[in-house]
């Protein structure tokens, strides 16, 4: 297995534009994507246009002979700033792998995955940007490590209880999930609903979710990060804090899928959900706390040298179950080595009587965050070092105080056999 992160800027071409992508170093098997609306190349925060609290993400598949992706989805939302009345929206699509939103959901800029190259991969512009906006990337490539990827969009029950997903058609060892509050697919929808997470067992999950109400005059935005489950979908109301409608909690990995037990499922069909589903190599979802000074390293025991992966926060601590609280933070992070990683993070204030935002990009963190209630910055955290057993962090700038993340690592299968010295009759 290997593995490269990096970042791009789209360019402002026409429809049929290539975005082309060099110096990954390999052939991709996979690429996953993270984005907002923001056009710096250099670290920093936006609190104006264009920092509006806007998130996407999104990936492509290596799945086919030609080396042109089939299976490509994206999600997003977001909440516009300097809005007398709440202006946000979400959308989920099948047909691209990075899009930045505008306000209610209605997609600015779009592009498709088109093909996966000897050194990196190409995009084509589907719908073409206002702005050249900036793009974070973790691109994987499988060699015999991993077996299987796929991926599918599902809708969430409408009862609760265990649900048997049989679209991946093997036993996975690690799943991603993400998704929004939209009805149809490739449709805009109102509200700035965004849940993304992740599992690799009954006790190895974690989520984070957004929720920013449309239309309303005093801003309603609330946040939610909690490590005993992987999808948790709000229900966008003029009362505060925001409530939960859907909630699931993982239950286990299947011979053709994976289960998941609904634990809530109150008119579920306004929500949507897409995963990505990895067999082979070895996967690790796990939860920690930042710190509030910068000499405190932050030990995460995967159990394995990691090569990369994401690290998820909603900038508070962790989430009473089944309860949101009050301000939208969210952090996403990709890295593949302790001077490979990015991030992008967002804020979005609640109570406000006009909408305050922000949001920043770093090229040398996994995560970010804002003070919530003033939009300053606050936390910064950096890998700093990988060993044989995990991945180790420290803050570069201390965090008010500690808040959840919860992560996912990656690494090569383990290797197999009998130590050459032992065949040879010689101990270890």
């Amino acid at each position: 297995m290997q593995t490269k992160s990096g970042s791009f800027n789209t360019g402002t071409g026409a429809v049929g534009t290539d975005i082309v992508i060099t110096g990954v170093g390999f052939k991709p098997d996979l690429v996953i994507f993270s984005g907002t609306r923001l056009t710096q190349t250099t670290d920093g925060i936006k609190t104006t246009d264009p920092g509006h609290a806007a998130m996407n993400i999104g990936w492509m598949i290596n799945d086919n002979a030609d080396g042109a992706p089939t299976a490509r989805r994206a999600v997003g939302s977001i909440s516009a700033d300097a809005a007398t009345s709440g202006e946000s929206g979400c959308q989920m699509r099948d047909d691209a792998v990075v899009m930045v939103l505008t306000s209610n959901g209605v997609v600015d800029g779009q592009a498709d995955g088109k093909t996966f190259d000897a050194d990196g991969f190409t995009l084509v512009v589907d719908i073409d940007f206002f702005e050249s906006n900036r793009v974070h990337y973790l691109a994987i490539k499988k060699d015999s490590d991993i077996t299987n990827i796929a991926s599918g969009r599902q809708v969430p029950p409408t009862a609760t209880g265990n649900v048997a997903y049989t679209g991946p058609g093997f036993r996975p060892d690690f799943v991603l999930f993400a998704g929004c509050r939209e009805t149809i697919i490739n449709t805009p929808s109102p509200h700035g609903v965004l849940t993304i997470g992740a599992a690799t067992s009954s006790t190895k999950r974690g989520v984070c979710t957004i929720c920013s109400l449309n239309g309303n005059t005093t801003m309603f935005t609330d946040g939610y990060g909690y490590a005993g489950e992987c999808l948790a979908f709000p229900l966008p109301a003029a009362t505060n804090p925001q409530t939960l409608q859907a909630r699931a909690d993982f239950v286990s990995m299947d011979t053709n899928g994976f289960t998941l037990n609904w634990l809530e499922a109150v008119n579920p069909n306004a929500s949507q959900f897409m995963w990505l589903a990895i067999k082979g190599g070895q996967w690790d979802v796990y939860n920690a706390l930042t710190q509030i000074n910068t000499t405190t390293e932050i030990n995460i025991n995967n159990g394995f040298q990691p090569l990369g992966g994401m690290v998820v926060s909603a900038m508070r601590a962790q989430s009473t179950q089944d309860v949101m609280t009050a301000h939208v933070g969210l952090s996403v992070g990709l890295w593949a080595t302790a001077t490979d990683e990015r991030c992008f993070f967002i804020n979005d204030e609640d109570g406000a009587a006009t909408s305050l935002t922000a949001a920043g990009v770093e090229h040398d963190s996994v995560y970010g965050s804002f003070v919530l209630t003033t939009q300053a910055i606050n936390g910064l955290m950096q890998v700093t070092s990988v060993d044989t057993d995990g991945v180790n962090f420290l803050m570069s700038n201390a965090d008010a105080a500690q808040n959840f993340f919860w992560g996912w690592s990656c690494a090569a299968a383990a290797a197999t056999g009998t130590p050459l010295r032992m065949l040879m009759g010689v101990g270890i």
